[in-house]
């Protein structure tokens, strides 16, 4: 399993060789948190970062609901 990405000038992302474009995003915030742990170092981020990066009004119980199904909608995706 491969996955490149071109970020500087138009965003371009290519699985094994398939290319991505937002579509196969089935929500914009799974973008993001792959585009976040693609440009942070060791592609790790802290779960209160992400938190607060992708849901910065809401109530911390409802921002852990909502990144449970990003993440699986970024699995699904990948």
């Amino acid at each position: 399993m491969v996955l490149e990405a071109w970020l500087l000038g138009r965003m371009e992302l290519r699985y094994n060789r398939h290319r991505l474009d937002e579509s196969a995003f089935h929500r914009r915030h799974a973008l993001v948190l792959l585009l976040c742990l693609l440009l942070a170092p060791g592609y790790r981020v802290e779960r209160d970062a992400a938190l607060s990066l992708l849901w910065p009004e809401q109530l911390p119980q409802e921002r852990m609901n909502d990144l449970r199904s990003v993440l699986s909608s970024l699995r699904r995706t990948l």
